[in-house]
């Protein structure tokens, strides 16, 4: 995996991941670093954008709010933090384990106490969301039609 790729990789799942459960795993770590904070934490609005069946043209869906935050190491790594909705404490965390992520002494940490442990539980609630719509499945051939009466 490129060092662009598994950037992504982590920067999705900060994201996307609950920020109690990201607090948690991060402060068992025990990590105090200095930082300074370049931009601090603020709420703006993004535009969504879909594409009919992933391929199409581009169409606007709508806008969402998003929190952003960069903050800079005391070594000069920069961490960038991005969440949808209005979480500043979130948006600062994500910048702070994103710069830690480019250290070479905290990846290893960070990849298996709280990046992958992550990764499990988005994967769990996916499955689980994905569940609940099996659930609610119709087959539209096995029902029975009026006129084979």
């Amino acid at each position: 995996m490129s060092d662009v790729t598994l950037r992504q990789y982590w920067m999705k799942v900060l994201s996307m991941s609950d920020y109690e459960t990201l607090t948690k795993l991060y402060e068992t770590l025990e990590i105090d670093v200095a930082y300074q904070v370049i931009r601090a934490p603020e709420i703006g609005l993004v535009q969504l954008q879909g594409k009919m069946g992933g391929g199409g043209n581009r169409f606007y869906i709508g806008d969402a709010t998003m929190t952003r935050a960069v903050i800079q190491l005391s070594t000069g790594q920069y961490g960038f933090g991005y969440v949808i909705g209005r979480d500043k404490h979130h948006a600062k965390l994500n910048a702070l384990i994103d710069a830690l992520m480019q250290e070479t002494s905290y990846q290893p940490q960070l990849l298996e106490s709280v990046i992958h442990p992550l990764e499990r539980e988005l994967e769990k609630i996916k499955l689980q969301k994905q569940a609940e719509i099996e659930t609610s499945r119709v087959d539209f051939f096995t029902l029975v039609r009026g006129e084979d009466e």
